[in-house]
């Protein structure tokens, strides 16, 4: 999945989800990109893979702070993972947490 959004120098918050057959992609808290997706296949064989697709020529020139993974995952929950990070790195993302209580 691409998107036709350059990033801007420094740092950010990527956060990719997958909900069955779409595939969605946000910077800072923006969505910028969105696919359809066949379902994910870790048979014998395949790779799985964070950064970019080496294959395709997609090389991974960048760094990667911090990894959150989950089963599945809400809009508010995102939200709120986006703002945690962003409050940890002190970057500014475009999303803040929401509010509790």
């Amino acid at each position: 999945m691409t998107s036709g959004k350059a990033l801007s120098e420094g740092y950010h918050i990527i956060g990719v989800t997958y909900e069955g057959k779409q595939k969605n992609i946000w910077v800072d808290g923006e969505l910028v990109g969105r696919s359809p997706s066949k379902g994910l296949d870790y048979g014998k064989g395949s790779v799985a893979a964070v950064g970019a697709l080496r294959e395709f020529g997609f090389e991974f020139r960048s760094g990667i702070a911090e990894l959150i993974i989950c089963d599945s995952v809400d809009a508010g929950q995102r939200a709120a993972a986006e703002g945690y990070l962003s409050a940890k790195y002190g970057i500014g993302a475009l999303v803040p947490p929401p509010r509790v209580g």
